[in-house]
């Protein structure tokens, strides 16, 4: 059930004797790895995976008694959300293939990898597999200011909302964020008594 080299020896018995047919020659027989075994087959991602770089896959490939072996995969990426896909093909050499998939949004995502077995396409081991890609870092240019107005009545307080959002205009959370706010007085306003600080 192991693939490799070996080799073969024939002996028979004759006049109650056990004689080898091979002791001249040892013929060498090679045993190769059968179909591939989606069950035995395996797949494994990127512990950490975020928009900023491809999520990187690694696939082993082997038949039905463990041998490694050469086939061709298919992998995916599919956003749970909005149902966006990307999907490569995978191949196999000497029983390991590696391929990467991009996603630029972030939030929950399906990874598969599968073969197809007499045309039905066929999960390996580990497949599906769910994980979160994180947003980049924020990306000034497009972060907004929300629900400011122009105008307002002098108080204690005014709320001015920030949509934080990465390269790929992907929401930011907050907890990821340090902020800071500072109100300076426009030349109209600076006749008046006022003040200015820092929030974060």
């Amino acid at each position: 059930t192991q693939s490799g080299d070996y080799k073969l020896l024939v002996s028979l018995l004759a006049d109650g004797k056990l004689q080898s047919l091979s002791a001249k020659a040892e013929p060498t027989v090679r045993v190769f790895a059968a179909a591939m075994d989606p069950s035995k087959s395996s797949v494994a991602y990127d512990a950490e995976p975020s928009v900023v770089s491809p999520v990187g896959i690694t696939l082993t490939c082997r038949d039905a008694f463990g041998n490694k072996r050469d086939a061709v995969a298919v992998a995916a990426i599919r956003h749970e959300e909005s149902g966006a896909v990307t999907t490569r093909q995978l191949e196999c050499l000497g029983g390991t293939g590696r391929i990467s998939l991009r996603s630029t949004t972030s939030g929950m995502h399906l990874l598969r990898a599968h073969v197809e077995l007499d045309g039905v396409p066929t999960d390996v081991s580990g497949s599906p597999s769910h994980i979160d890609l994180r947003p980049g870092p924020v990306d000034i240019t497009r972060t907004t200011l929300q629900n400011y107005e122009s105008s307002v009545v002098a108080t204690d307080v005014h709320e001015v909302f920030l949509q934080a959002r990465d390269q790929h205009s992907n929401f930011v959370d907050a907890d990821d964020l340090d902020i800071y706010a500072q109100v300076t007085a426009s030349a109209s306003a600076k006749s008046s008594p006022g003040s200015s600080g820092v929030h974060r």
